[in-house]
């Protein structure tokens, strides 16, 4: 009987048997991921999809970025569309009036004000652990996460929670990374409503790093 001796000859054989379908290159397999919208196409497109369950999804912008602007837009659109949401505020900053300017539903909004970062992450690994199909917003600003970040990664895996973490400065330990970078600001009769930007997606698990170019609108005007 015919053995074969080459992993050439070995994959021959398989074909042979049982069709050539069975076997193939695995960068032609396309990950199973899940996502959900974030309300604002361009970067839904940039994303392929919008936000990743079950992964640690990280914005990163420096103050007047645009970043925080763009984690409230994502939190309104996120409560019309039946999702519950969790927002961590943990520089207790978090401003309801910029909330309510960009359409977030207050009464339905879960703040939580932990006074550590351990804290914040335990809460976030135990609504992992449940699966809890909710958004948490991680809002760290200039407060570093440390280590205990990364292992969110193997609570989040199979979940379907989405953890979505805002931070000035990219902790490196995401699966998916957008930097955000104010170019204009946006004026209508004379009051700032909204902002250019150029966003960045400087890490995906199935994507090319991509850049892009979209406008933040505010519901109302700032006086300029």
């Amino acid at each position: 009987m015919y053995q074969p001796t080459r992993l050439e000859d070995v994959i021959t054989e398989l074909k042979k048997r049982y069709g050539h379908q069975i076997i193939h290159s695995a960068n032609q397999l396309e990950l199973d991921i899940k996502s959900i919208n974030t309300g604002i196409r361009v970067l839904d497109s940039l994303l392929k999809g919008g936000l990743l369950l079950g992964y640690l999804n990280e914005i990163v912008g420096k103050p007047t970025s645009g970043a925080t602007s763009l984690i409230h837009c994502i939190t309104g659109y996120v409560q019309k569309h039946g999702r519950e949401v969790v927002y961590i505020d943990l520089e207790q900053c978090f401003d309801p009036l910029h909330a309510i300017e960009n359409d977030i539903n207050l009464s339905q909004l879960l703040i939580v004000q932990p006074s550590e970062p351990n804290h914040a992450l335990a809460l976030i690994r135990d609504i992992s652990i449940q699966s809890l199909p909710c958004l948490v917003i991680l809002d760290a600003g200039n407060i570093s996460l440390g280590k205990q970040f990364n292992r969110l990664e193997l609570r989040l895996a199979q979940s379907s929670t989405c953890v979505l973490a805002l931070t000035t400065q990219s902790t490196q330990q995401s699966q998916v990374i957008v930097t955000l970078k104010r170019v204009a600001w946006l004026y209508t009769d004379k009051k700032i409503t909204g902002y250019r930007v150029i966003s960045e997606l400087s890490k995906h698990p199935n994507l090319a790093i991509k850049q892009i170019e979209f406008d933040i609108h505010f519901e109302g005007g700032k006086d300029a």
